[in-house]
C-alpha cells in the first residue's frame, strides 16, 4: 500500500475550497548557469559574464553580438538588478536563479547555444544552499561565500 500523500488546502485565498496542494517545508532550489573557469571573484563565471567575455574578446559575429545584446537587454527589463552591482559588486556576490524562475531560465537557451558555438564549457548546477544570501527578489538570490555542489 505504498504511495505518496498529497494534502490539499481546505480553503483558498478568498475562503473558497482550494484544490492546490500544500507544500510543507520544501526547500527552495537554486540554479546557476556557469562556465568551467573562474573569474576575478575566484568563482566560476556565470553565463552572462561568459558572454560578455566573448564580446570583449571580439569573437562574436555581428549577428551573435546582436543576439547577446538583445537578450541582455531583455533580462535587464524582466529582472531586478541586485543593488550590489551598482557599486561594482564590492560585496563579491554571485547570483543564482530560484527554481521557480523557469521561464527566465528557458530564455537562456540562446546564450547556452552561443557558448557551445564558441566551445566554452558550461554546466547547470542546482543546490538547496547556494551560500549566504544578501539579496533576494522574485527570481533570484545574490550570495556571498557561495557553496557549490560537488
Amino acid at each position: 500500500m505504498g504511495g505518496q500523500w498529497v494534502i490539499f488546502a481546505l480553503s483558498g485565498r478568498d475562503g473558497a475550497p482550494s484544490d492546490e496542494p500544500i507544500s510543507f517545508g520544501r526547500a527552495m532550489r537554486y540554479v546557476r548557469f556557469q562556465v568551467m573557469y573562474s573569474g576575478k571573484l575566484g568563482y566560476p563565471v556565470g553565463i552572462f559574464g561568459a558572454c560578455h567575455h566573448l564580446r570583449r574578446a571580439g569573437v562574436l559575429s555581428p549577428e551573435d553580438d546582436q543576439l547577446f545584446a538583445d537578450l541582455d537587454d531583455w533580462f535587464e527589463r524582466e529582472m531586478p538588478s541586485p543593488p550590489f552591482y551598482a557599486d561594482g559588486n564590492q560585496a563579491k556576490a554571485i547570483t543564482w536563479f530560484k527554481s521557480t524562475a523557469e521561464a527566465l531560465m528557458l530564455a537562456l537557451a540562446p546564450l547556452r547555444a552561443l557558448l557551445e558555438k564558441h566551445r566554452v564549457e558550461h554546466r547547470i548546477i542546482e543546490t538547496d544552499y547556494p551560500g549566504t544570501i544578501i539579496y533576494e527578489d522574485e527570481f533570484q538570490v545574490g550570495v556571498v561565500e557561495p557553496r557549490f555542489p560537488a
